[in-house]
C-alpha cells in the first residue's frame, strides 16, 4: 500500500471586489508563463530569449507587491502618526482657513459694490438733474477707490488663495479616499506584460504612499508663515481659531489692517507654500518611484541564461 502525502502551499488572499488587484495577479500569471514560453522557444536569438527571465521576475515582483499591498499602507499609516499629524486635524484646517477666506472675500466684495449701489440710489433719487458736474466728481471719486486699484487687487488675490485651497482639497480627498485604489491601480499598471506601465505604476505607487504621509504635515508649514507674518505687525492669530482674523474687519481701520497685512500674508502661507511644498514631494515620488520601478530588476533571480 502506498500512502500519498498530500502537500497544501498557502495562497495568496486577494481582497474581494478589487479589480485591479485581482487583474494584476491574472496578468502576473500571464507574464509568468509568457517567460516560461520564452525560455522554451527553440529560437537561438539572445534578444528574444532575455525576455524570459525579466518577465518572470516581474511576475513574481508583481505577485510581492500583492503580497504586501496591506502591510505598505499599513506602514504609510504608521510612519504619519510618528509624525504627530493626522488627516483628520488636517481637514479641519484646510476647511476653517478656506471658510475664513471666502468670508472675507465676501466681505471685500460688499465693501466694494455696496458704494456703488447706495450712489446709484441716491442719485435716482435726490440729485437733481441740473448738477450732473458734482454727480460727475463723486461718481469719479469712488470708482478711483472702488473701481480699481488696491481692493480689487486684494479681492483677486483671495480669488487665488481660494483656488489654490480647494485645488489642495481636491488633490487630499483624492489621496486619502482614493488610498486603497490608487495603490492597487499602480500594481495593475506593474503587472501589464513587457513592462508596459511598470514605471508609471510605480510612480502611482510611491506618489499616493509619499503624498498620503506628506500632506497632513503641511499644515505646520503653513502655519509657521502664517502666524510668523502675522506677528511682525502684533496681530496674534491662533492658528486653528478663526475669530483671531475675523474679529480683525469689523472697522474701518481694521479692514486696511487686513487688506495692508494679513491677505498678502494669506497669498504666501496658502500659494507660495503648498506650491514649493507639493513641487517637493513630487521630487520625492519620482524618486521613490524610480527605486521601485528598479528593485525589480534586481530581483533575486538568474538573469543570463547561458
Amino acid at each position: 500500500m502506498i500512502n500519498v502525502a498530500i502537500t497544501t502551499y498557502p495562497t495568496i488572499q486577494l481582497p474581494s471586489g478589487n479589480i485591479f488587484l485581482i487583474s494584476a495577479f491574472y496578468l502576473a500569471g500571464l507574464t509568468y508563463f509568457l517567460g516560461v514560453i520564452f525560455y522554451a522557444l527553440p529560437i537561438p536569438v539572445e534578444g528574444v530569449k532575455q525576455w524570459a527571465p525579466k518577465l518572470i521576475k516581474d511576475a513574481i515582483y508583481v505577485l510581492v507587491w500583492i503580497s504586501i499591498y496591506q502591510y505598505v499602507i499599513d506602514i504609510a499609516r504608521g510612519v504619519l502618526d510618528l509624525t504627530g499629524y493626522s488627516w483628520n486635524g488636517y481637514f479641519i484646517f484646510l476647511t476653517g482657513f478656506t471658510a475664513l477666506t471666502s468670508f472675507l472675500y465676501t466681505v471685500l466684495v460688499i465693501i466694494k459694490v455696496a458704494p456703488q449701489i447706495i450712489i446709484s440710489i441716491l442719485t435716482s433719487i435726490f440729485v437733481p438733474a441740473q448738477a450732473p458736474s458734482v454727480l460727475s466728481k463723486i461718481t469719479s471719486i469712488f470708482n478711483f477707490f472702488y473701481g480699481g486699484g488696491l481692493l480689487t487687487n486684494e479681492i483677486n488675490n483671495l480669488q487665488i488663495i481660494l483656488l489654490s485651497l480647494y485645488s489642495i482639497m481636491i488633490l487630499s480627498d483624492l489621496i486619502f479616499y482614493g488610498l486603497y485604489w490608487l495603490i492597487s491601480f499602480g500594481i495593475f499598471l506593474m503587472s501589464l506584460p513587457f513592462r508596459i506601465g511598470r514605471h508609471v505604476g510605480a510612480t502611482v505607487i510611491s506618489a499616493t504612499l509619499v503624498f498620503y504621509v506628506g500632506l497632513p504635515p503641511m499644515q505646520y508649514f503653513i502655519n509657521q508663515v502664517l502666524t510668523n507674518g502675522l506677528g511682525q505687525f502684533g496681530i496674534s492669530v491662533g492658528i486653528t481659531t478663526l475669530a483671531g482674523i475675523s474679529a480683525g474687519i469689523t472697522d474701518p481701520v481694521s479692514i486696511g489692517i487686513t487688506l495692508l497685512f494679513i491677505i498678502p500674508i494669506m497669498y504666501e502661507s496658502f500659494v507660495v507654500v503648498p506650491l514649493a511644498y507639493i513641487i517637493t514631494l513630487s521630487v520625492i515620488s519620482i524618486g521613490l518611484g524610480d527605486i521601485i520601478a528598479e528593485t525589480a530588476g534586481q530581483f533575486p533571480f538568474p538573469i543570463k541564461i547561458f
